[in-house]
């Protein structure tokens, strides 16, 4: 999905809020240039620093995920 994001729209800033801490999904989402990755049980306190790490061209991925 990143990637079709990424061909109809280059300069989109994509964050995925999934449940998924698989490290081949969150590999798979980041590798077409996703600038987030938060998991949904923390969404309510990483999404809108996930969103402001965006503006500010940084990244956010969820806590134990980065490691």
């Amino acid at each position: 999905m990143a990637c079709q994001i990424r061909e109809i729209s280059p300069n989109s800033k994509i964050i995925f809020v999934t449940q998924s801490n698989a490290k081949t999904v969150v590999d798979a989402a980041l590798s077409p240039g996703a600038v987030g990755y938060v998991l949904k049980h923390n969404a309510v306190r990483e999404l809108l620093p996930a969103i402001e790490a965006t503006l500010e061209k940084k990244s956010l991925v969820s806590e134990g995920l980065s490691d």
